[in-house]
């Protein structure tokens, strides 16, 4: 496995730097284009002792994409976050950052940073709360999570065709995986010596265009975390499959997605098998010309206590709403109100159960635009 991944990387760069010498000539390089999205947010927390929570007013993120085409097939893109910090700063992060070279609509190849293809939300819905129904992403795949990996850092090759009245895509890629701090996606190099490498295919049919089934394949090894000299997560080999089911559409807009990972301790014979799984069912109503969306969603996060990586004695035991990765419950219903084309208004009511904890109560008003 390790020799097809490293012919897959070397066959990868190759390819790369031939685009690079047969890149067409005269052609004009395309204007540089910016989009925007922010929001803000009220909420109530009843009954979240458990938890570090922070309710009130929240900033949001400032997010800008800069897309600039380089040539015909040169294309580069770039996702830059500015987040409030609790202290009262601000830190401003790059959160994709992808150089792209079109061979064909079959091949298409970059490097950078990626939102990792591994389940759907993660893909499709990016930094810029305007773009999704509710007003926060599924556990599974929260932004500074430790369950899916949400970052990835490497070489990706993309392609799509039309197969037996089947619409196809497919990404397969191999970069930096977890590094000590799961959350990580290593930016500044690999924390250990194993690539990780992932492989996706989703489908449409033609006779009914809305729907879409795909799944996805990661394969890494989690680094040892140290702290204070302390071992406090021994290293283990990942292998995470995820699946999904989606209907593209605003009457009704229905996402399902479904995630397990089996985690193998490298020393020791300790293993775990971890899942995570959400349905979400949304409905603009014509009757409000459109304007109101009613949706509902539920979660299902179940850690296996052995998990080396999840489990007691791993770095998804803290209690930290910030580190939460525990067995847990999550309802969501509330109303989107399009207030203008690129204004929306949510309104929300999230109630969540923590590993044995009494369920609490969350209550959001957020307000997210595009510009």
């Amino acid at each position: 496995m390790k020799l097809a991944r490293a012919v897959l990387l070397v066959g990868l760069v190759s390819a790369l730097s031939s685009a690079a010498s047969a890149q067409p000539a005269g052609h004009e390089i395309g204007e540089l284009r910016i989009l925007g999205f922010t929001d803000m947010k009220l909420d109530a927390v009843d009954g979240g002792d458990i938890l570090e929570t922070t309710s009130g007013f929240h900033m949001g993120q400032l997010i800008l994409h800069l897309m600039r085409p380089m040539s015909e097939r040169w294309g580069f893109f770039a996702e830059t976050a500015t987040t409030a910090k609790s202290d009262g700063s601000f830190g401003v992060s790059f959160e994709r950052v992808i150089a792209r070279y079109r061979f064909s609509e079959f091949f298409k190849l970059s490097m950078g940073r990626y939102h990792t293809p591994v389940n759907w939300w993660n893909e499709s819905f990016h930094h810029g709360q305007w773009l999704q129904t509710t007003a926060d992403r599924p556990e599974m795949t929260r932004f500074g999570g430790k369950f899916v990996p949400v970052h990835f850092v490497g070489i990706m090759e993309e392609g799509s065709a039309t197969v037996a009245s089947l619409s196809t895509t497919w990404t397969a890629g191999i970069g930096n995986g977890r590094q000590a701090n799961i959350a990580g996606a290593g930016e500044g190099g690999d924390d250990d010596t194993h690539r990780a490498w992932l492989v996706g295919l989703d489908i449409r049919p033609d006779a009914l265009y809305k729907l879409e089934i795909g799944g996805a394949v990661y394969q890494d090894a989690v680094p040892p975390a140290v702290q204070d000299t302390v071992t406090i997560r021994g290293g283990a080999d990942e292998l995470l499959v995820a699946g999904h089911l989606v209907w593209h559409g605003e009457t009704p807009e229905f996402i399902a997605e479904y995630a397990r990972i089996h985690h193998d301790a490298i020393t020791g014979s300790t293993d775990g098998d971890s899942e995570a799984w959400y349905a979400q069912l949304g409905w603009r109503l014509a009757a409000a010309e459109e304007r109101l969306k009613p949706y509902v969603r539920y979660e299902r996060l179940e850690i296996d206590a052995k998990d080396p990586v999840y489990g007691a004695g791993g770095s998804g035991n803290a209690t930290r709403e910030s580190d939460r990765i525990a067995d847990s419950r999550i309802l969501t219903a509330g109303v989107r109100i399009d207030l203008a084309t690129l204004v929306a208004l949510k309104l929300e009511y999230q109630g969540r159960k923590v590993a044995n904890s009494d369920w609490y109560k969350t209550y959001v008003a957020q307000l997210a635009l595009s510009f």
